[in-house]
């Protein structure tokens, strides 16, 4: 396993290296090596201490990397990985089908009190990471953003939503909590036709214009058109708001339903790639290993997609703790680093 990581790595690695000059800070342990170190210490939930001296790798050295190698090389290799993951799995295969993408964010604890205090927990410090990911037809991180905890969600959205890939975003439909809820937000997405679903807001102030089945045409305070869906559901009453008129009612519930996707994304990286509680001392250091996460993950998502049968990835991370072998396919990689599979 640990060989087709570095096979993966490999190439992208290298690139980075060669643009960024990043290797010249550390001879003795290049930009791959790290990233392998880290990638493994995620995967295997091994201390990063006691991996970094089976590489002959001393305490010192491991520090002056946690302080000294700038996070920035890890974000970019993360999306070195990510985007030739997706033209890897040719978008044009789902046209007949939009995809989802879900916008969201999550808490982790840090020892570092410049980070931010949690508003809803103000006894912690720690940062929020703000995610855009698909969501159908499978699971995949796009956007990743730290910010200090006490940041509000808000502001945050349209930054995630700008750095994605304008044809992606094109055909997709975004889907996304009340933490983001905004009008001015709702009607700059449908003046870019950009397709969304989220709840609506108890309190909401609204004309009602037309009402049909479960859905409503509805005119908020600045002019704002949107549709309405109202329907109850295993005896929950459900109500969102969409700028799509041509959807059935039950799509609707069915596309914001996919957000959950993003929560066990969440769950996942925290809790089995070891990034629930970080405790490094310094900002580089915490964003240097949630971005190992990050690129562990899609590692992950690599190798499953060349299983012989289709596999979780807890279940994956579990048995290559447990040193059993998973059963990979051959997994080449090209020039220009893309898996094929």
């Amino acid at each position: 396993m640990r060989n087709d990581i570095r096979k993966i790595l490999k190439v992208p690695c290298e690139n980075i290296s060669a643009v960024t000059g990043v290797d010249e800070y550390s001879k003795k342990i290049d930009l791959l090596d790290h990233a392998l170190m880290m990638v493994q210490s995620a995967i295997y939930h091994k201390d990063l201490t006691d991996l970094a001296m089976d590489n002959s790798v001393s305490k010192s050295q491991l520090s002056k990397l946690d302080t000294g190698r700038p996070y920035q090389v890890f974000v970019e290799l993360f999306y070195n990985l990510v985007y030739p993951y997706i033209m890897a799995h040719n978008y044009s295969l789902y046209s007949r089908f939009l995809n989802i993408i879900g916008i969201d964010s999550t808490f982790i604890r840090t020892a570092i009190k410049e980070s931010g205090k949690y508003r809803r927990e103000k006894t912690e410090t720690g940062i929020k990471i703000h995610e855009a990911a698909v969501l159908f037809p499978f699971t995949l991180p796009l956007e990743s953003l730290a910010t200090p905890a006490n940041l509000n969600d808000s502001p945050v959205f349209d930054e995630v939503l700008d750095s994605i890939d304008p044809d992606l975003v094109k055909q997709s439909i975004l889907t996304f909590d009340l933490g983001y809820y905004n009008l001015d937000r709702f009607m700059d997405l449908k003046e870019r036709n950009i397709m969304f679903v989220t709840r609506i807001k108890k309190n909401a102030s609204y004309t009602v214009l037309k009402t049909y089945a479960h859905s409503s045409i509805v005119r908020f305070r600045n002019g704002l058109t949107l549709r309405l869906v109202s329907m109850e559901i295993d005896g929950e009453q459900k109500d969102y708001i969409t700028d799509i008129f041509d959807l059935p009612d039950l799509y609707i519930h069915w596309i914001y339903s996919q957000r959950w996707s993003i929560e066990i994304f969440f769950r996942t990286v925290k809790t089995y790639l070891k990034i629930g509680h970080l405790i490094s001392k310094s900002i580089n250091g915490i964003l240097i290993q949630i971005f190992s996460a990050l690129i562990a993950y899609v590692i992950l998502l690599m190798i499953q997609a060349s299983l012989s049968y289709l596999m979780g990835i807890p279940e994956m991370i579990r048995l290559i703790r447990h040193g059993i072998a998973l059963p990979v396919n051959a997994i080449n990689v090209t020039g220009n680093g893309t898996v094929k599979i």
